[in-house]
């Protein structure tokens, strides 16, 4: 993934998430997990312009969720299924993801 590649690359140590709020309502989320090239799948992002040009991206699909998650001012008040895409995400770019915003306004942001 583009994301881990980043962390590793600059040395991130924690992440914010944005927007997670408008994801509310699908029945399916996706995450791109891998990329494949000439049919290999390569489980890391190549920085490398010809790579790039001929990979597809490989996406995994999760259960979506219900409801309106603006009110959540904390990590334990989202839906299972937010939580789960949220720990999903945090495992494939290997860092924590320490705040998460539900909503436009300034307190609409949980930390972690």
């Amino acid at each position: 993934m583009a994301v881990r590649y980043s962390v590793d690359l600059c040395g991130v140590t924690a992440v914010a998430l944005t927007l997670i709020d408008v994801l509310s309502g699908l029945d399916h989320v996706q995450i791109c997990s891998g990329y494949r090239s000439g049919g290999t799948r390569l489980d890391y992002f190549r920085a490398d312009m010809d790579t790039l040009a001929t990979v597809e991206p490989i996406y995994e699909t999760m259960p979506g969720w219900r409801g309106n998650i603006s009110g959540c001012r904390t990590f334990e008040e989202l839906p299972p299924e937010t939580q789960r895409y949220v720990k999903r995400l945090e495992h494939l770019i290997g860092a924590p993801i320490r705040m998460i915003s539900v909503g436009p306004d300034r307190m609409q942001t949980i930390m972690r």
